[in-house]
């Protein structure tokens, strides 16, 4: 259920020796990437990667997010919060987290989200995720052959139709 899915999205997504800190020691966050908040000196490749590869996705929300809105929406927005609260929100990352923040990923279901529109190639951590579903609870984000009545608005439900209770 729900709790198993939760259960497995708050996993690390980097595996402890992924971790390498001043004292030589491995440590890990359990819900969060606790390596992407390591200074760099004590990274290991992967690991800056990883940082690198969440910079892009950031950089890729912040694009769309700016492209999408029209300068009227722009207009709106700095007159009721500042321009500075308004760039501030135009130019975050992923769910609106701060693109420069790097300390951890969060909400792992926006980059599940990401993962499922952009492809698996577009975002790591998303497909990290949905492996982890996969392997771990049997959990397969493509569906079953009737589960897309849910997501199709112009279907008539009837008591006979596939839906999640």
């Amino acid at each position: 259920g729900m709790g198993q899915i939760n259960s497995a999205l708050n996993q690390s997504v980097v595996p402890r020796s992924e971790i390498t800190t001043p004292d030589k020691t491995n440590k890990r966050n359990k819900t969060h990437m606790a390596n992407i908040a390591t200074p760099p000196e004590y990274l290991t490749e992967s690991a800056k990667i990883l940082r690198e590869h969440f910079k892009e996705i950031n950089e890729h929300h912040k694009e769309l997010r700016n492209d999408l809105v029209t300068d009227h929406q722009r207009a709106v927005l700095y007159q009721r919060f500042s321009e500075e609260a308004g760039n501030h929100f135009l130019n975050s990352g992923i769910g609106g987290i701060s693109s420069n923040k790097l300390a951890d990923v969060k909400c792992l279901h926006l980059h599940v989200g990401d993962t499922l529109l952009r492809g698996e190639d577009a975002n790591q951590f998303g497909s990290w995720a949905l492996r982890k579903l996969k392997e771990q609870y049997d959990i397969d984000a493509d569906g079953c052959a009737d589960c897309w009545q849910q997501c199709n608005r112009n279907f008539e439900r009837t008591k006979d139709s596939f839906w999640y209770e």
